[in-house]
């Protein structure tokens, strides 16, 4: 039963903090107006991505940028 309880309180909290981690593989968008309510909650910057059908700038940022893991 020691041993039971001893190795309970070893794996529970390394399976809790585990739960927190969080493999992000996109952006999650958001109309303008709840992003500036969670801006404002977090108080962290926000990005506003404006583009245009045929612009290759925008496409590399919405093909490349925007996908890369560590910018998400």
């Amino acid at each position: 039963m020691k041993k039971f309880l001893l190795i309970s309180l070893i794996i529970v909290p390394i399976l809790s903090f585990s739960q927190g981690i969080e493999n992000k593989t996109e952006i999650q968008w958001l109309n303008l107006n709840k992003a500036e309510e969670l801006s404002e909650k977090y108080d962290t910057d926000m990005l506003i991505f404006f583009f245009r059908n045929g612009c290759p700038d925008c496409k590399q940022m919405k093909e490349k940028t925007l996908k890369d893991p560590e910018i998400i």
